[in-house]
């Protein structure tokens, strides 16, 4: 075993972590290598409320995430991914604050549907960039007066991107809610556990927070450093702000903004290094690239054409460009009034919404079998319909 339970176990009481959370209740969780699986606390298996239980590992356990493990909210972390004890207890505490958001009844979710959809307009990257830059030093910076400053900036630039880019910034805003906190939890476990500088590990975590570059590539990701550092200027302006916080439907951002009244003060030009429509053009072809590459690495492309139903997606592993998605390797499509899924990748012309198209293309490295009155697609089952053989194309 990487790392022995001994070196983990006795920091996950609700007495240390109410250090970093008001309250904090530590649900179920599980530390798991490629062969075991050391269960805590879990309803299911009662005598883990005094120890744990050894399960053989199933693909239930994959990643350093939060599960339903059995209808229970369960956290997951792999002992033997690499990670020394400290970091491992930090991404564990994370986990099970997002357990803790199950129990607590946390409804403020983003629709990923916007995350999909969110469009990728230069202006919108340019005041990102500026408003996230003055968030970062609203934390980090030397004096009273620099913070209060970038503090300023950061809530005219944000407010200024809302106008531009409208329901996309609540997509964000919705994300810094859920992960934000999490990411608080995580940060203030790794300093109490390694006992390192706490300045240091914040200007770590922020780093994020000036690389515009990966956070247009990466949207999702790039708002759990925001939501962070909205999280550690709260214990500056609103001490004791996380009950009040887990009690309200405001966003995160929208409870931040109740303890402060910006100053209309004029906005600072952009010294960026970054030619930013240039940014654009190149993500734009990197997404229209990584959609051909998939095409020409396929050994065989299915078309479908006819009403089909998108019901089922992965917003992390979908590539968009223009009215074409690329499903990389989840999706389910409902044809024929029968819902089926694919586990390879899968591209959609969509219209109106990216749950209905008329056009599919499905990716396979095995070859379809064809049927008598439709084919037959390994992995998936058989699809009725008419076959042009010539065109691999079915008609449904």
């Amino acid at each position: 075993m990487a790392i022995e339970l001994r070196a983990i176990i006795p920091y996950l009481t609700e007495e240390r972590l109410s250090a970093f959370w008001t309250d904090f209740q530590v649900g179920a969780y599980a530390l798991y290598t490629d062969e075991s699986v050391y269960l805590f606390h879990h309803p299911a298996y009662p005598e883990t409320m005094q120890s744990f239980v050894q399960l053989p590992w199933s693909e239930e356990f994959a990643g350093n995430t939060s599960i339903l493990f059995h209808d229970y909210p369960t956290a997951i972390v792999q002992m033997d991914s690499g990670i020394d004890e400290n970091r491992l207890y930090s991404v564990l505490a994370h986990e099970l604050f997002h357990g803790l958001q199950y129990v607590k009844g946390e409804s403020r979710f983003p629709d990923e549907v916007l995350g999909i959809t969110y469009p990728l307009v230069a202006e919108n990257v340019e005041l990102r960039q500026q408003e996230r830059f003055h968030l970062y030093n609203a934390v980090t910076a030397m004096g009273a007066e620099k913070r209060k400053h970038h503090l300023n900036q950061f809530i005219l630039y944000r407010e200024k991107r809302a106008e531009v880019i409208g329901p996309f910034m609540k997509y964000e805003q919705l994300i810094e809610t859920v992960e934000g906190p999490a990411f608080y939890v995580e940060l203030h476990a790794y300093v109490a556990k390694s006992g390192v500088s706490k300045e240091r590990e914040i200007k770590s975590y922020g780093e994020p927070l000036l690389d515009i570059a990966d956070a247009t590539r990466h949207l999702r990701r790039s708002c759990y450093s925001a939501g962070l550092f909205l999280c550690i200027l709260l214990d500056e302006i609103s001490p004791g702000w996380q009950a009040g916080f887990m009690q309200s439907e405001l966003t995160l951002y929208e409870y931040f903004r109740q303890f402060v009244d910006p100053i209309q003060e004029k906005a600072l030009e952009s010294d960026s290094s970054v030619d930013i429509s240039e940014l654009v053009t190149t993500i734009m072809n990197e997404r229209d690239e990584r959609i051909a590459e998939s095409l020409q690495q396929a050994k065989y492309v299915l078309s479908i054409q006819g009403e089909i139903k998108v019901t089922g997606i992965d917003p992390m592993n979908i590539i968009v460009s223009g009215n074409k998605l690329l499903h990389q390797n989840f999706v389910r499509l409902k044809m024929n009034e029968q819902d089926y899924l694919f586990r390879l990748p899968v591209i959609a012309l969509i219209e109106d919404s990216i749950f209905g198209c008329k056009y599919v293309q499905i990716l396979l490295n095995e070859k379809l079998v064809v049927e008598e009155g439709g084919i037959f697609i390994p992995g998936v089952g058989i699809v009725e319909g008419r076959f042009d053989e010539v065109e691999s194309t079915l008609w449904i």
